[in-house]
């Protein structure tokens, strides 16, 4: 059995690790955002290209939203056709909707 200080060291090795990992995900999460954000402004001025592949850029870096997917599918859709569009909406809908929301929301109407 490891004695007090080797405890502390592998408690403080254990919260070194979890913190690199939640930087690393909030990291990739901020990129998502960014170019979710700019697929969302390039839309609205109607570059569907563009914005097909900012979304693109935003799946790569966190690909478990669906509403993202959906964003991509759409602008797809809009410059090479429903069938190219076709396999992103299937990814959207088996995404489903932004995991850590929909547990925010679980949580809020629990209480």
């Amino acid at each position: 059995m490891p004695g007090p200080g080797a405890m502390r060291w592998l408690a403080a090795l254990a919260v070194a690790a979890g913190l690199i990992a939640q930087s690393v995900f909030s990291a990739r999460s901020l990129e998502a955002g960014y170019f979710a954000a700019r697929g969302d402004a390039a839309r609205r001025t109607g570059d569907f290209e563009a914005a097909r592949e900012l979304y693109h850029r935003a799946n790569r870096a966190d690909p478990w939203d669906g509403n993202r997917l959906r964003d991509e599918a759409d602008a797809t859709r809009e410059t090479l056709g429903a069938e190219a569009s076709a396999p992103l909406y299937a990814a959207a809908l088996q995404a489903g909707p932004y995991f850590p929301l929909t547990l925010l929301g679980a949580a809020t109407n629990f209480v």
